[in-house]
């Protein structure tokens, strides 16, 4: 069995979607069983990193992600440094959580995100 590229992933999902679009819109039929049996062949389209995303404070700050890192599996992005260069993260380590500086290409967001609240007591 092949072992695809993320690329290659991406590339034959939106090939996909393309060819669906086309059939629809010169009124050909289009079984969604035939899709769905094409999906299922397919691995699933990976999530975006954060070198596709445009940084947006109020969706990234706080966002969790995964870390393409062999020390690091997840973390909590705070800042963009650098535009496109690095993002200040808190690296989640099963013992400890320390700031780290992450190439855009290495996180994947999960879709959870942290939001800060005033506790007053």
């Amino acid at each position: 069995m092949s072992n695809p590229t993320r690329q290659e992933i991406i590339e034959a999902h939106d090939a996909l979607d393309e060819m669906l679009h086309h059939i629809l819109s010169s009124s050909g039929r289009w079984s969604s069983e035939a899709r769905d049996q094409i999906l299922k062949a397919l691995p699933p389209k990976p999530r975006p990193t954060m070198a596709e995303v445009e940084w947006d404070n109020r969706k990234h700050f706080l966002a969790v992600v995964e870390v393409d890192h062999e020390k690091y599996k997840r973390a909590i992005m705070l800042k963009q440094d650098v535009p496109g260069e690095v993002i200040e993260c808190f690296a989640l380590h099963p013992n400890k959580c320390v700031v780290g500086y992450f190439s855009p290409d290495m996180l994947t967001l999960t879709g959870k995100r942290y939001t800060l609240t005033e506790v007053q007591e």
